[in-house]
């Protein structure tokens, strides 16, 4: 997962590896505190598509306990963006299209 306090700043220096990021969103996760979730839009649909193959399941944040789950959740067919989530699948895809982090399938 996403440990609490990780910045926006770490997520844009990974991901920005994959592509051009246009957007990063990130909350703590309300049913778990010290996790949390984020959504990078990227301004095209390689950018998050590759983002999600290089780091899903292999992808250590600092302070991280267990890789990070990457999946691309989307993609904004009216303006070619695409985006990936991190951590927790918790919501459909938005319109712009995003790519979120998977449920864990962890007991930890």
């Amino acid at each position: 997962g996403i440990p609490a306090g990780t910045t926006e700043q770490v997520l844009s220096d990974e991901f920005q590896k994959y592509g051009s990021v246009t957007d990063i969103f990130l909350k703590v996760d309300v049913a778990n505190p010290t996790t949390m979730t984020a959504f990078i839009t990227y301004i095209d649909q390689a950018g998050a598509a590759l983002a999600a193959a290089y780091t899903n399941e292999a992808l250590m944040l600092p302070g991280a306990l267990r890789p990070a789950s990457v999946v691309l959740v989307g993609t904004g067919e009216e303006d070619g963006t695409a985006a990936a989530g991190i951590d927790r699948l918790e919501a459909p895809m938005a319109p712009s299209g995003q790519l979120q982090q998977a449920p864990s399938n962890s007991t930890t």
